[in-house]
């Protein structure tokens, strides 16, 4: 597995090939947190609940899946 080249095993994530960023993962990654760490608090004080939902759609192989669902 090597998150920096974008690859597990012989498979390969699609933003490799269609997303060119100008920065690297990690940057985005902590731009996005802070972003949404700004979108909470601009909220926070007007609800009784926040719900975050992401996702990623990996390969299938790429999932351990598990009966308990922590």
């Amino acid at each position: 597995m090597n998150y920096r080249k974008k690859t597990y095993g012989p498979y390969v994530w699609m933003d490799r090939e269609f997303i060119k960023l100008p920065f690297t993962d990690e940057e985005f990654t902590l731009y996005l947190l802070d972003k949404l760490e700004d979108d909470i608090r601009e909220v926070y004080d007007q609800v009784d609940k926040i719900v975050v939902v992401m996702h990623h759609i990996p390969f299938r192989q790429m999932v351990t899946y598990k009966l308990n669902p922590e």
